[in-house]
């Protein structure tokens, strides 16, 4: 009885500083005897990110998490988590904690955490890699992970440019052809001069005369010669002439005999669960359909390579893509990143929780409980309201939030 009557003062207390436009850091409510390490993801808006001005986390899952900490009576202590931290979280149970290192080379602490708040995808694979892991660095033998109830759908899609591919492809090819001094592997790409063309030239000259007949293109070997020049600093041409012609058909499979050869980069964030798809179907692509795909460390950068041009489609989970845009969008004013969501209206259904260690004694069944109750008492209904309004919410996660308000039950049910 006294556990509902805390739950319920806290919902009280707590619901309040959720209403649409506020911010509260609910970590102050704790006391200072703290023993749950919450890993803490730093850049993925709008479910969890750390203000560059206060220096305070922001986000869904983060007023989640805090709450359910608060609730389920779990002191903690709060560490940043990057990208590639969590990579090596989710496949070995631990990362090192100085973010500039390798996990393999890293010659600092070796760290886990107690609870990963991230939006992290389920899946099998991942289940199954729970099960196995182990820490052989350390000898501390199995550092088992499950996941917490599902808290959210997604849609794992994908946003492009705002004009056809062809104009990705002859802006793409006007600023590569000059780098081939530095970058001699692209010369049979951009930097043919002959009569009659042949392999990757065909990208840059697309003229059916001049062949005769197809081209049988090495897009793994093209594809690293382009990537590497286009490591480099450079400055995408602004002169987008043909972006008045109809956008190319939205789809995630490139179209199989096209008039013209056409080129695209792909781009998604490194670890993230659509990647493997992306690459799939690039690699499924014909030849006469170039598709390269890049790994991006954070969403900041693919965000950044997405509006300047660097690539053509941004593959991810669609509000997170949907979010960086807009925030780069409103710190690049001179740069307003021309997109077509219309693809994102399709995607892969992927379901996100947190992820939780059994290793302390009881907390994922006390964490869980303290979900399940949010749930139950619409605690989580607010908090969703309170962060994007009622646009945002789908008739699917509408279901899911239902499912998961389970029953209160009888304090002595009868038999």
């Amino acid at each position: 009885m006294n556990a509902i009557v805390r739950i319920t003062l806290l919902s009280l207390i707590c619901l309040p500083a959720l209403a649409v436009g506020q911010e509260t850091q609910l970590e102050t409510v704790v006391s200072e005897d703290r023993n749950v390490i919450m890993g803490a993801r730093t850049d993925v808006p709008p479910f969890i990110w750390k203000d560059k001005k206060s220096q305070k986390y922001r986000g869904l899952f983060w007023d989640i998490c805090v709450e359910a900490l608060v609730r389920s009576d779990r002191p903690f202590d709060t560490v940043p988590i990057s990208a590639e931290q969590r990579s090596d979280l989710l496949s070995k149970g631990s990362y090192c904690t100085n973010a500039e290192e390798d996990y393999e080379a890293c010659t600092t602490e070796i760290g886990t955490v107690d609870l990963l708040c991230d939006p992290t995808t389920v899946n099998l694979k991942r289940m199954q890699t729970f099960t196995d892991l182990q820490d052989k660095k350390t000898g501390e033998g199995l550092q088992r992970f499950v996941f917490s109830p599902i808290l959210y759908l997604a849609n794992g899609s994908y946003f492009q440019r705002g004009y056809p591919r062809r104009v990705f492809r002859e802006q793409l090819a006007t600023v590569l052809k000059f780098r081939c001094v530095q970058f001699p592997d692209l010369k049979p790409v951009f930097c043919g001069g002959r009569e009659h063309p042949t392999g990757w030239e065909w990208l840059r000259r697309p003229d059916k005369s001049l062949f005769g007949k197809k081209p049988s293109i090495d897009w793994a070997s093209a594809c690293d010669a382009i990537l590497d020049a286009m490591a480099t600093e450079k400055e995408l041409p602004t002169d987008t002439k043909d972006q008045k012609r109809k956008v190319w058909p939205p789809q995630i499979w490139p179209e199989p005999d096209p008039v013209e050869p056409e080129f695209e980069i792909w781009g998604y964030l490194k670890g993230s669960t659509i990647g493997p798809s992306v690459d799939k179907a690039a690699k499924l692509a014909p030849s006469s359909v170039g598709i390269c795909t890049q790994a991006f460390e954070s969403h900041a950068l693919a965000t950044e390579a997405f509006c300047n041009g660097e690539i053509y489609r941004y593959f991810g989970d669609v509000d997170l893509v949907r979010a960086a845009i807009e925030a780069y969008r409103a710190n690049h004013t001179d740069n307003d990143c021309p997109a077509d969501e219309t693809p994102s209206s399709r995607g892969a259904y992927e379901p996100y929780a947190l992820v939780l260690s059994n290793e302390n004694s009881g907390f994922p069944e006390d964490f869980t409980l303290a979900l399940y109750s949010m749930f139950s008492d619409g605690t989580i209904a607010q908090m969703f309201k309170g962060r994007f309004g009622e646009r945002r919410q789908s008739q699917y996660l509408e279901t899911l939030f239902r499912i998961n308000s389970i029953p209160t039950g009888d304090e002595n049910p009868k038999e």
